[in-house]
């Protein structure tokens, strides 16, 4: 239904009064787009809704923990090479070789498995696809943070 609605407005610069017509339309009131239960493209909302969730807690911790591994790695390979300028030995240039050539992201993927992220995971099927890693790399990385 509409209305109208009669006003009279006093122009201020002739001081006149002009009479106009203002028709009035009701709107429909909107409501908020709200999820049903049951729905099934409510549920895939869901689902997608976590696996995006999940997508930003990977990524930002992955980015986190890759800046301050590499901030470790160089911290440790500047100690080690001072450790070797004083006295030179073997086993020391064998443990700096080794610490520079060990990749970063293996250490970004074993901090991320005990940190349990991948298990926070909406799709379990990919979660037991993730490789464990190997007692190798486990111990150098016990021997980075431990130090």
């Amino acid at each position: 239904m509409a209305s109208v609605t009669i006003t009279n407005k006093v122009d201020e610069k002739t001081n006149n009064n002009a009479t106009t017509n203002k028709v009035d339309e009701k709107k429909p009131n909107k409501k908020k787009n709200r999820r049903k239960r049951g729905n099934e493209d409510s549920k895939n909302q869901l689902v997608q809704e976590r696996e995006e969730r999940y997508e930003k807690l990977l990524y930002q911790a992955k980015k986190a923990l890759y800046q301050q591994a590499k901030t470790a790695k160089s911290f440790e390979c500047a100690k080690l090479a001072r450790k070797l300028k004083l006295k030179s030995s073997d086993q020391l240039q064998e443990r700096l070789s080794l610490f520079k050539k060990f990749p970063i992201t293996t250490v970004v993927g074993i901090l991320i498995f005990r940190l349990g992220i991948l298990n926070l995971n909406p799709n379990i099927q990919e979660v037991a696809k993730v490789p464990i890693p190997q007692e190798e790399e486990e111990e150098f990385v016990d021997k980075l943070l431990s130090q």
